[in-house]
């Protein structure tokens, strides 16, 4: 298959699209990408970072539409192809925490206990980016990951195109999926005083309706895509924004554990405080901006489109 990026969006696609069509087109686009971007993240993430970030939101678009249209896969080689993400996406979390970390410690690089954990954060990368080799050479040996990827393909429109889900209309089909999608997401919305989990669980369910979205928006008005969707972006970068602090902090009380020295487990229980400090200050954020009313609008906004209607949606 031709490793070229893809774009997010699934171009080209109609409301009366057989399903299996829309389906293995849009699985195309993510496994082209993943495979233009594995190689670079094993082999430059040195000389850019942002090769190891591309390779796991893309593992990320890749499973999201796995999960979408699963009934439709072949199951064998489905599963295969999932045991080989969780692999690649495992290397590539821990490879792209680690370097959203050593961007903010390198910043306060001129205190004692934040140079000792941005050493001890290096070691952690590298160990994390020989994982990413580790699964590049195991995958790239003899273009296998290729060739199963276009079998799998190929297996997948046959199967698709015998059911009776595969050959319906894709926009009767994408609006149940939307449907289910918006109704977890909204599920899972956060109180005022909502905990760190309650928050990683509206986010995860953020980012499926965010890739979900990005698959689905040719089935629906324009709107879903220009207007509606920046929100949920808006909601992930915030979000995402919160995760990395809650990251660093969880990363450090792990060192805490295991750090012999006393006088650096004093200085770094310092430097927790002043992190957990600053974590709750961007919750506050996320509250004052994320609040009922936002939740309201958006959740018309959803049923609008669902409605096939229009809505206009402050942001």
């Amino acid at each position: 298959m031709e490793a070229v990026p893809s774009q997010k969006w699934v171009e080209g696609v109609l409301p009366g699209d057989r399903t299996i069509d829309v389906a293995v087109r849009t699985l195309e686009a993510r496994f082209s990408a993943l495979v233009h971007f594995l190689p670079l993240a094993a082999q430059e993430a040195d000389r850019d970072p942002e090769h190891v970030h591309q390779l796991r939101v893309w593992c990320r678009r890749t499973k999201a539409a796995l999960d979408l249209f699963e009934p439709l896969l072949p199951p064998n080689r489905t599963q295969w192809l999932r045991k080989q993400l969780g692999r690649i996406r495992h290397a590539a979390n821990e490879a792209r925490d680690c370097d959203v970390l050593i961007a903010r410690l390198e910043s306060r690089a001129s205190q004692r206990s934040v140079r000792h954990w941005l050493k001890n954060t290096r070691t952690e990368r590298a160990t994390a980016q020989a994982e990413i080799v580790a699964a590049y050479e195991r995958l790239w040996r003899d273009h296998r990951f290729e060739h199963r990827i276009t079998r799998f393909l190929k297996r997948a429109r046959e199967r698709g195109s015998t059911l009776a889900a595969g050959r319906a209309r894709f926009g009767t089909w994408a609006r149940r999926q939307l449907k289910r999608s918006v109704d977890q997401f909204f599920a899972t919305a956060p109180t005022p005083d909502a905990d760190a989990a309650a928050l990683h669980r509206f986010r995860i369910r953020g980012k499926e309706l965010r890739y979900a979205i990005e698959i689905l928006a040719g089935a629906f008005d324009e709107s879903l895509k220009t207007r509606i969707y920046p929100i949920i972006e808006a909601i992930q970068d915030r979000l995402g924004d919160l995760n990395d602090l809650a990251t660093a902090a969880t990363r450090l009380a792990a060192r805490i554990e295991t750090e012999p020295d006393s006088a650096t487990v004093s200085a770094w229980r310092k430097l927790r405080a002043r992190e957990n400090a600053q974590l709750a200050r961007a919750r506050r954020r996320f509250n004052a901006w994320f609040t009922p009313a936002r939740q309201d609008d958006l959740r018309s906004a959803f049923a609008a489109i669902l409605a096939r209607k229009n809505l206009a949606l402050a942001t």
